[in-house]
């Protein structure tokens, strides 16, 4: 009997290392869960910001985009005024050209 009781307060003591154990390993696990659940976090918040600053480069570059149109569409405005402004060049020398002939003449 006194074996007996040895014998199940030595398995007792056995059940409740095995406990003790389990919870250093639990408490283990949660820390190592919670260093993970830290770095998730800063990677995400870094993500966050890395999406904020490609939105601004994206806006940024629409907007130089539309500048770019602007300057080329003022530029065929120009170009247009120049090639018409040289036909009425043209013209008025033609024109010169026949007064200066009559007088010529």
């Amino acid at each position: 009997m006194i074996n007996e009781t040895q014998n199940k307060t030595n398995s007792g003591l056995e059940a409740v290392e095995e406990v003790k154990e389990k919870a250093v390993n639990s408490k283990e696990v949660a820390r190592e869960t919670k260093d993970i659940f830290g770095d998730i976090r800063e990677s995400s918040e870094q993500t966050s910001n890395q999406l904020e600053q490609i939105a601004t480069s994206t806006q940024n570059l629409a907007q130089k985009s539309e500048e770019v149109r602007s300057s080329t569409a003022e530029i065929e405005n120009m170009s247009s005024e120049v090639t018409h402004s040289s036909q009425e060049l043209a013209e008025m020398a033609q024109e010169l050209q026949g007064l200066i002939e009559e007088f010529e003449v």
